[in-house]
């Protein structure tokens, strides 16, 4: 399917990967270290990567490509030239394509090491009339990043549907839960703290019978503690922080058995958007201020 707008283009990125992809393009499945997109006529574009230690090897990675393909495509693989084009977009990787073909679906794809970060990139353009778009495809590699500009490496960017997020790069993925009208990230942080970044909507229903607060206490299921904690808040926002139990001896017993004692929450109902986003950080030890008031100030809807 030709995109109507073919240089129109959204942001994918996730667990370290950046891409442009054109905006009919919507993620159709999705693993820690792996997106496949499809358009209105079915899937169009897979990527995995994964960190390499040792010596990278493109013949035995085309093996496994190979025979995956003829176990669940009944295709068959062979490696080819990279298309013209291909080897511009993709000079700054070590890069191998393939190419395969099946009783009814054929398809061309590269198999990329970055000596840079040490990732091996599997991508795929999965139909005949994407591959056949020379320039679409060009655009999409062209567009891949796998690590953040020399000397950018403190924060990795997160885009996701209509999420977009700056985190600190300490910050590592450690769940993920994409629901209808409910969105959640969760990152384990350094000395057993927490981060979650939550999106729900649409506000104007989840909010017509209910104040914020009392919202985000259910959906987080807050514990009387907080419930009575001294809150800043408004008909748009609310912000809480600090550590729970009041009580210090309740809170160091709490520590002792490694339990959540520091809670920081920053969430507010965007308008223009429609949505209700949340940053929930809790842990046995406190991050610093500084650090989550960047993470809710780069938190956004797109």
């Amino acid at each position: 399917m030709t995109d109507p707008h073919p240089h129109s283009s959204k942001e994918i990125a996730w667990n370290g990967v950046r891409v442009q992809v054109p905006m009919t393009w919507e993620i159709s499945r999705m693993g820690r270290r792996y997106l496949q997109l499809e358009d209105d006529a079915g899937p169009v574009f897979e990527l995995k990567w994964q960190p390499i230690r040792g010596v990278f090897s493109h013949e035995r990675h085309l093996r496994k490509v190979a025979s995956r393909h003829w176990s669940r495509r009944g295709a068959r693989v062979q490696a080819c030239d990279l298309p013209q084009g291909w080897a511009a977009a993709l000079e700054a990787y070590s890069a191998r394509a393939f190419q395969w073909q099946g009783s009814s679906l054929e398809g061309r794809g590269a198999i990329l090491f970055c000596s840079h970060c040490q990732t091996a990139h599997l991508l795929q353009f999965l139909r005949r009339d994407i591959v056949d778009q020379s320039g679409l495809c060009c655009r999409v590699l062209t567009s891949l990043r796998d690590h953040p500009p020399c000397g950018a490496t403190d924060h990795v960017r997160w885009a996701i549907y209509d999420l977009r997020a700056d985190l600190p790069s300490f910050l590592r993925l450690e769940n993920y839960r994409f629901g209808a009208g409910a969105f959640c990230m969760t990152f384990d942080g350094p000395r057993r703290t927490s981060v979650s970044l939550h999106r729900w909507g649409p506000a104007s229903v989840l909010l017509k019978q209910q104040t914020l607060r009392r919202f985000v206490a259910r959906q987080l299921a807050w514990t009387a503690d907080l419930m009575s904690g001294g809150m800043i808040e408004d008909e748009t926002y609310l912000h809480l922080e600090g550590a729970y139990p009041v009580n210090p001896w309740a809170r160091r017993i709490r520590q002792l058995l490694r339990q959540n004692v520091y809670h920081w929450l920053h969430a507010w109902h965007d308008e223009i958007h429609n949505r209700i986003l949340a940053v929930d950080a809790h842990g046995s030890t406190p991050l610093p201020r500084r650090v989550l008031e960047q993470v809710s100030d780069r938190y956004v809807v797109v």
